[in-house]
């Protein structure tokens, strides 16, 4: 069997806010969830025998394939602009760079690396559909000026129907842009420093280590913020037995 290793991926982002009423194109339909694939189905794996079953070596069966190693690989900005006919056997793909699978494109050399451990900081009024309307291309755009325009976006009135939520949302949003401000910072960015906002007064939960001086004088620089309090946070301890 003839196997193609190569890929294409598509950033799908462009920062737009408007109207659902337009005919949205398939990646960007949750009513498609899939085009061209196979269905989803359990994981399972076929031996040849019995024994091999239980010795469950996946590798050695004749029927498993392994994809990992070397791909082509090209970072589309959109989908507009991916290389038409790139799925067929006799595409050239000499041009593009390779890529480790498995691996993560962005700890490859591509685009932005992105990562959240948090809840989605927007969670008011989310049957708002304009809450599900914002993208952005964080490959064209820094994360301080996605997070400020995220939050220019999220203070607008049409956001949140009620003065709790409009509050709760700037308060998410004036947080987000200290959290940038402080991975931004040389003596801040490995620190896990929580951070929390309630009408422009500004708590910062520092870990053991960070310089408190500086994590203030970096949040107070952010526009919005009218105090900064700090709280330490507390390794709780354990005991290894009961009672």
């Amino acid at each position: 069997m003839w196997h193609r290793k190569s890929m294409v991926i598509v950033f799908l982002g462009a920062a737009s806010v408007g109207s659902t009423a337009e005919v949205r194109p398939e990646w960007d339909d949750p009513a498609v969830i899939r085009v061209n694939a196979e269905k989803a189905h359990a994981a399972f794996t076929i031996y040849p025998s019995a024994d091999a079953a239980r010795a469950r070596d996946r590798a050695a069966s004749p029927w498993v394939l392994s994809l990992d190693g070397q791909w082509r690989f090209l970072l589309s900005p959109d989908p507009a602009h991916r290389p038409k006919g790139f799925e067929r056997p006799d595409y050239d793909d000499a041009a593009w760079s390779k890529i480790r699978i498995p691996s993560n494109w962005q700890m490859e050399g591509f685009d932005t690396p992105i990562y959240t451990n948090i809840r989605y900081p927007f969670d008011v009024d989310l049957k708002a559909p304009g809450l599900y309307d914002v993208l952005i291309n964080t490959a064209v755009l820094s994360r301080e000026t996605a997070v400020a325009l995220l939050a220019d976006l999220a203070r607008r009135p049409d956001f949140s129907t009620t003065d709790e939520g409009r509050q709760l949302v700037a308060d998410r949003a004036l947080a987000s842009q200290v959290e940038v401000a402080l991975a931004g910072h040389s003596q801040m960015r490995r620190r896990a420093i929580g951070v929390e906002s309630s009408h422009g007064v500004v708590t910062l939960e520092l870990p053991s280590g960070a310089d408190p001086e500086v994590a203030l004088a970096v949040a107070r620089e952010v526009a919005g913020v009218q105090s900064v309090t700090l709280r330490i946070a507390e390794i709780p301890i354990v005991s290894s037995f009961p009672g």
